[in-house]
């Protein structure tokens, strides 16, 4: 199966009618199961907003339809035995793979929201049960939940700038390691419980190269794809981090390493590219999504 994000960008268009060429191809694929288009829970941050609710509705309603209830799970949710899998080829210790399956056919992408909402699993997996959980939300849920969002990325953003202007002076391989160091402190939790599987402690990570430590960051996919493109979004120094930029790094570090086709902004696509994340990742990037189906028939004929 070919799996296919497309940014929220892209859904608005084809939502309000633009490119019925391509609904139509991509509408008879996933019927086909020949191809997968996953939503993300950034996806469904954008419905949250509380302008335009009508038509962000509406585009919430042809995205499940079209998708069939296809998800991509938040990174949160698989970084754990990501972390053990880095550590244990760092320190080239056999394991079991864990076989990580970043999909869902949930509405829940892998969110711990309890016993909040009145809808059962099962109604999740139906276009319906899965429209109705995001639209008929309470709405304290979905202020709590926005606001939530929102104080986190405003913080974020608050120390990314920091960063940014204090990283300046440094090289680009310089901002590349730091970046990475800041995943190996803010995760050493983590971090200690893999290394406890295998019998080594964080000490062993001080005693590796300089090199092999960023491995131990840039082996987990999610992570070494936002340090490749914050590095790269780094540079645009008259720039200054905003809330869509976080929003797009975060959904951008799951759909590269786990998708087979990504459709986004050329800005982005751009960048992914310098960092060569294409080629490592075998990710076709688009940044005109009329040129889709031309790129899946070519998958499938295998060229």
């Amino acid at each position: 199966m070919i799996n296919v994000y497309l940014d929220t960008y892209n859904w608005i268009d084809l939502a309000e009618g633009k490119h019925r060429d391509t609904v139509d191809f991509l509408g008879m694929a996933v019927q086909k199961k020949t191809i997968r288009l996953p939503l993300s829970f950034f996806h469904c941050v954008e419905i949250m907003k509380g302008h335009y609710r009508e038509s962000r509705d509406h585009v919430w309603r042809f995205a499940v339809s079209l998708s069939r209830c296809a998800g991509l799970l938040v990174r949160q949710h698989i970084e754990p035995d990501l972390i053990e899998e880095a550590v244990s080829r760092v320190f080239r210790v056999p394991r079991v793979a864990n076989q990580v399956d970043p999909y869902t056919d949930s509405g829940l992408f892998g969110l711990p929201f309890g016993n909040d909402f009145p809808l059962t699993e099962a109604c999740l997996h139906t276009p319906d049960g899965w429209i109705r959980f995001w639209l008929e939300m309470p709405p304290n849920i979905r202020d709590k939940i926005y606001s939530g969002l929102k104080e986190h990325e405003g913080s974020f953003i608050e120390r990314r700038n920091k960063l940014k202007t204090s990283w300046r002076n440094y090289d680009y391989g310089m901002r590349k390691r730091a970046y990475a160091a800041c995943f190996l402190l803010n995760y050493q939790r983590s971090y200690r419980n893999a290394l406890d599987k295998i019998g080594r402690s964080l000490n062993d990570i001080e005693a590796l190269p300089m090199e092999q430590r960023i491995s131990l960051v840039t082996e987990v996919p999610p992570w070494d794809v936002e340090v490749a493109l914050a590095t790269q979004h780094q540079q645009q120094w008259d720039r200054p981090e905003e809330e869509n930029d976080i929003c797009d790094i975060s959904h951008l570090c799951m759909a590269v390493p786990y998708c087979d086709v990504l459709v986004t902004e050329r800005y982005w696509v751009d960048k992914l590219r310098r960092e060569k994340m294409d080629k490592k990742y075998n990710t076709r990037l688009l940044s005109d999504i009329s040129g889709l189906p031309t790129v899946l028939r070519s998958i499938v004929s295998g060229h």
